[in-house]
């Protein structure tokens, strides 16, 4: 899928404008959590997942929100990676055609 100008979007609509570092994504996945995701281009879900991270980060003396936190941490790293891999996929794509 191609926007007006030719460039290759995503399948959440964001237009792929060139590559992105799976290593910075890792990286920011695992210091800020979702904020690795909104590197890759998944900038709503990103800032959510990281709010969602913070709120259980302050209420991480109580077990619960410990367990969701590592969850949500876990679940940003996949759609990370995922976004990422998207995102350079169809950039060499693009390149190639």
């Amino acid at each position: 899928m191609a926007n007006e100008n030719g460039l290759p979007t995503t399948s959440y609509g964001k237009v792929v404008t060139g590559e992105k570092s799976m290593i910075l994504g890792i990286v920011l996945w695992f210091f800020l959590g979702g904020i690795g995701l909104a590197y890759a281009g998944r900038v709503g879900l990103g800032i959510a997942l990281f709010i969602i991270e913070l709120i259980c980060a302050f209420l991480a003396f109580l077990i619960i929100p410990g367990i969701i936190a590592i969850i949500v941490w876990i679940v940003a790293l996949y759609l990370t990676y995922k976004a990422i891999k998207e995102n350079n996929e169809l950039w060499a794509k693009h390149l190639t055609s």
